[in-house]
């Protein structure tokens, strides 16, 4: 479960210590890295996406209002589809201080 976290948040173990959380510019630093560490595992864009898709399902939580873009993230086809929304995710949303409990 502690996986799950980190990937929900990856300021987890920061924060855990005391910490603060991770900023707009570290997530966004996060998924540019790993997005482009699979785009070049892969090959191609197109499977990078898929996966990206993946991770989004956890980080969207850390944003507020969030429900429209993860059923449009869900809906995605393209990598292209998929570099609009992430820029959008971080231009339009808000970030939460703390994920939210369920």
């Amino acid at each position: 479960m502690l996986g799950r976290g980190m990937i929900a948040d990856p300021a987890l173990l920061r924060k855990l210590r005391g910490g603060p959380p991770a900023s707009r510019e570290e997530i966004a630093a996060f998924t540019d890295a790993l997005y482009e560490g699979y785009r070049q595992a892969y090959g191609s864009a197109g499977p990078a996406a898929q996966r990206m898709k993946e991770l989004w399902f956890y980080l969207l939580r850390l944003f507020a209002d969030s429900e429209k873009y993860a059923g449009r993230m869900r809906r995605l086809s393209s990598p292209r589809e998929y570099e609009s929304l992430a820029e959008r995710i971080f231009r339009d949303l808000t970030l939460l201080d703390a994920v939210p409990e369920n």
